[in-house]
This record gives C-alpha cells, sequence and structure tokens, in this order.
C-alpha cells in the first residue's frame, strides 16, 4: 500500500511564510506597544527641568522592548524618583492637574499598569492582521 501526500512542500512553504510574517508583525507591534508606555511614563513622571521624562528610553530586542532609564549619569537619580516616597514639587502638582493623570513614583510602572487593555489591543491587532491576510489568501508581504 502506498499513501501519497501531494502539496505537503506548498503547505509548509506557506506555514514557514506565515510563520515569518506572525514575527515580523509581532515585532512592530511590540515596538508600537511600547513607545505607547515610554509615552504614558513619561507624562507620569515627577516634573523636574525635563531630564527624568527625557531619559526614558525604549531598548527593543527581538521577541521584547524594554522601557525605562537605560544607564548614564541619570541612572541614580531616575531609580530613586521611580522607587522612592517624597512629595510633588510644585511643578509635579501643576502637570499632574493639567494631565491627569498620577504623577510620582513608579511611573514607568504606572505607564505599562494603567494601559494594559490598550497594549493588548495593540498586539492582538497585529496577529489579526496576519491572520486575516491569512484567511483572505493574501499573499503576506
Amino acid at each position: 500500500m502506498k499513501i501519497e501526500v501531494k502539496g505537503l512542500f506548498a503547505v509548509n512553504t506557506a506555514l514557514t511564510k506565515l510563520n515569518r510574517h506572525m514575527e515580523r508583525e509581532s515585532r512592530r507591534r511590540l515596538l508600537e506597544a511600547g513607545r505607547l508606555v515610554q509615552s504614558e511614563a513619561r507624562a507620569r513622571a515627577p516634573q523636574d527641568m525635563g531630564t527624568l521624562a527625557n531619559n526614558i528610553k525604549i531598548k527593543r530586542g527581538s521577541d521584547y522592548v524594554d522601557v525605562g532609564h537605560m544607564g548614564g549619569a541619570i541612572r541614580k537619580y531616575a531609580y530613586v524618583m521611580h522607587e522612592g516616597y517624597y512629595k510633588l514639587g510644585a511643578g509635579s502638582r501643576a502637570k499632574q492637574a493639567s494631565l491627569g493623570v498620577e504623577v510620582g513614583p513608579y511611573y514607568i510602572d504606572r505607564g505599562l499598569e494603567d494601559n494594559e487593555s490598550e497594549i493588548e489591543k495593540i498586539l492582538g491587532h497585529g496577529v489579526k492582521i496576519v491572520v486575516d491576510r491569512w484567511n483572505g489568501q493574501e499573499d503576506i508581504i
């Protein structure tokens, strides 16, 4: 008895292509989510001369984004401002009143936590784009 499967090579090629495009779209969406967290963390950072908020950076890896203070002279100051307990100064209180978000400690954490549903939408939309193209038999370029 001989069993023959026709078209297996084409199926394997299509699945490999799907995987490649899913990875590429996922990296795009991770960066988009990272930019959202960066923006939201900057809005929540205590108001100083702008140094603290402006030094919240994104580090992008192949399957992650890291948002925070990546190094340099500001790192120790940023750690204290992120993790510490302190009274907000006049600039930070004004920023909080004008933006309507809590300014102060754990500003990076809150930039993520306060936007989890939006981040899920961003990441899910990337998957949906690729799957919809696959289901519609469009060429995924």
